[in-house]
């Protein structure tokens, strides 16, 4: 059995149509997530989304971590930076597939559309929108505390929020107030998650 590989008029539209396509999904445009998802692009761009949103991560996390890596610390002997690098490239798709079936759950329970893989792909694309608060997150994990720091990485999240606000809402078909209530108790049900989980 063989694998297709994407032919090179794929990878030269790809490459063509990457920086207008995400410029304007981070505009939130609405209809650039559908015009993305009707000329197959769209999971060519969750892909590399979610792989550059680990990737900054885990680059963030060893800038901000140098102390432990350079063996001021026992705890970092025993980590290099490809290992960081691959963790956290696996650990965004993790997050993003696990918040996808919140998301997609909630959605679907308040009327939206039953697929999962819209949701997952959306969610993927829109992940762009994450790629500021990666660095911010890493560095409040890291104990680098200050008011700049706290401002930007809430302006971030802030932003992300709503690029993925519209591009969820364009692919469940829900309308703006349907929405917004799966978003609060999506967001509800995650941070009781993640608190519990801490």
């Amino acid at each position: 059995m063989e694998i297709a590989l994407p032919g090179r008029s794929m990878i030269k539209r790809f490459i063509a149509s990457y920086p207008r396509h995400m410029l304007k999904l981070l505009a939130l445009k609405d209809a650039a997530l559908r015009r993305i998802f009707d000329r197959g692009l769209a999971l060519p761009y969750c892909c590399v989304n979610v792989l550059i949103l680990g990737l900054i991560y885990g680059l963030a996390a060893i800038y901000f971590s140098q102390p432990v890596l350079n063996g001021s610390s026992s705890a970092g002997a025993g980590y290099n930076t490809l290992l960081i690098l691959m963790v956290g490239a696996t650990v965004a798709f993790l997050m993003h597939a696990g918040a996808a079936l919140f998301l997609w759950v909630f959605c679907r329970g308040i009327g939206g559309s039953p697929l999962f893989g819209p949701v997952y792909i959306g969610l993927g694309a829109a992940a762009i929108a994450f790629w500021p608060v990666a660095p911010g997150l890493a560095a409040l994990q890291a104990g680098c505390l200050g008011p700049v720091l706290a401002v930007f990485t809430l302006a971030a999240v802030i932003n992300a929020a709503a690029v993925v606000y519209a591009a969820l809402r364009t692919v469940t078909g829900l309308s703006h107030l349907k929405m917004t209530i799966a978003a609060v108790v999506s967001l509800i049900y995650i941070a009781c998650f993640m608190y519990l989980w801490t």
